[in-house]
């Protein structure tokens, strides 16, 4: 082999390895700019809409178990975004084991912070991380997200009391919900 065959095959591998490049970052760009809408001429982010499937994510918990949103046991998986400083947060995370007394559900609290309030729930999963307020696209707390069994998204709401999140809840699943409960 000459001189000449071997750089026009090290071209060939150099544009194979550009093509893939480019090839990647396009998707990556396409992805970021499908979570935006343009109305009235400015971008507006997409929020998470009802009906479709959850971003699936793997996380350690309090107990650095690792918690996966596809290991529901067939149960519905309701998500509570808090913050550190919020204060109908720190009202509704303690009163949340009631709502598992009237419906069997798994219940995960996720902050960008460790949370200064008793992160020792029975049942209860507490993950910090803020890769899933990206990816759930949260910017105000607190905010819910409900799941059924398979991974759709079935509810999205802002409780700013635990009774509008019993509320809420019983009607989905059709049952009262004492809140006053201990």
């Amino acid at each position: 082999m000459n001189f000449l065959n071997i750089s026009l095959i090290g071209i060939w591998i150099v544009l194979i390895v550009q093509s893939i490049i480019i090839f990647y970052l396009s998707k990556y760009v396409a992805s970021f700019l499908n979570s935006f809408r343009l109305l009235g001429g400015n971008a507006v982010a997409l929020e998470l809409p009802i009906g479709e499937k959850a971003p699936l994510f793997r996380e350690r918990d309090q107990h650095y178990k690792e918690i996966k949103l596809s290991d529901n046991n067939g149960k519905y998986t309701l998500l509570f975004f808090a913050g550190r400083d919020c204060m109908y947060c720190k009202m509704i995370i303690p009163k949340l084991h009631i709502i598992l007394k009237y419906i069997g559900m798994r219940i995960i609290v996720i902050s960008q912070q460790q949370l200064d309030i008793n992160t020792e729930i029975p049942d209860i999963n507490f993950i910090v991380s803020e890769e899933l307020f990206e990816s759930y696209r949260v910017k105000v707390v607190p905010m819910i997200f409900l799941i059924d069994s398979k991974g759709y998204l079935v509810l999205k709401e802002m409780p700013k009391t635990f009774h509008a999140l019993t509320i809420l809840l019983g009607r989905q699943f059709q049952t009262n919900i004492d809140y006053d409960a201990s």
